[in-house]
């Protein structure tokens, strides 16, 4: 009688599958990997949408701020060309600033 047939309770029909305990923990364990890495990227995916978010709340801070800026901007300078130019520069520090803020957020 063969081994297949004895596993099989002796009986020579079809024989039933043949899993080893080793093989059933293996199984089991690439399983539960999987469920974890599944649930790790969940995870790691609504973190990216929350950065996403804050990123875009940050953004859209930052641009109507400079726009108030660039309006207060004018109206200090009036029609006086170097303080324009000097507040000018001061406001691209600002615009500097902004984008190494959002740049920063997406790390």
């Amino acid at each position: 009688m063969s081994d297949l047939v004895k596993w099989n309770g002796g009986n020579d029909s079809t024989p039933a599958p043949i899993t080893k305990w080793g093989e059933t923990r293996a199984i089991a364990s690439v399983q539960r990997r999987g469920n974890i890495t599944a649930q790790r990227m969940m995870v790691e995916g609504q973190h990216d949408i929350l950065r996403v978010d804050i990123a875009a709340g940050i953004t859209q801070h930052s641009m109507q701020r400079v726009v108030d800026l660039d309006a207060e901007r004018r109206n200090l300078a009036g029609n006086d060309e170097t303080l324009n130019a000097q507040l000018a520069h001061l406001q691209m520090g600002f615009i500097n600033t902004c984008s190494g803020i959002i740049r920063r957020q997406g790390r």
